[in-house]
């Protein structure tokens, strides 16, 4: 699950947790927050990407993350994913919780590659 929040894309664990993910071919759904903006096609380049963290802050690198895997995953969770649903801030407590589950359970997410489950 990914939860997307305006703030979702300024924590660098988060976006390699997400790029990783993509990386491995496993599934995703996110959950999107009102306040989820989905970044441009022009903000998800890969030079425009590379400025998305102070140097120093993260070295996702050291780890495979690379800029051009973040710009591709991070375009995969905005554009491409379909296994998605909105976090409805009309219903609190239990009936919030279990819209969530009805959309999760209704849109289980596929993996990325078309191979089999083993």
């Amino acid at each position: 699950l990914v939860y997307l929040t305006t703030d979702t894309l300024k924590r660098p664990w988060v976006v390699g947790e997400i790029t990783v993910t993509w990386q491995i071919h496993q599934r995703a759904f996110a959950i999107e927050h009102p306040s989820w903006v989905k970044p441009s096609i022009r903000d998800l380049k890969e030079e425009n990407v590379a400025l998305m963290f102070p140097e120093g802050d993260c070295k996702l690198v050291e780890y495979g993350v690379t800029d051009e895997a973040v710009a591709l995953a991070l375009r995969w969770i905005s554009y491409e994913l379909t296994a998605r649903a909105t976090l409805r801030l009309d219903l609190v407590g239990r009936q919030r919780f279990f819209q969530l589950a009805d959309e999760i359970l209704k849109r289980e997410s596929p993996r990325r590659n078309s191979e089999p489950d083993e």
